[in-house]
């Protein structure tokens, strides 16, 4: 993760994003960031302490039932 050539952003998608709609991952310094691939200009920006937790909460199960 991280930059690519030239100082662009690298974003990654999950293995499971067969349709083109998918959310992407990007890591940036301290931060990562979040965007859809249908608004690839909308971004949120996430600490990395801040990810950490969304991600353990969404392993948990936490943000199933949405």
């Amino acid at each position: 993760m991280g930059h690519g050539p030239m100082g662009q952003l690298t974003w990654h998608t999950g293995s499971q994003c067969d349709d083109g709609s998918c959310a992407e991952i990007a890591v940036t310094g301290e931060d990562v960031l979040v965007r859809s691939s249908l608004s690839p200009d909308v971004l949120l920006t996430l600490t990395r302490d801040e990810w950490a937790v969304f991600l353990a909460s969404a392993k948990e199960g936490y943000f199933d039932h949405l």
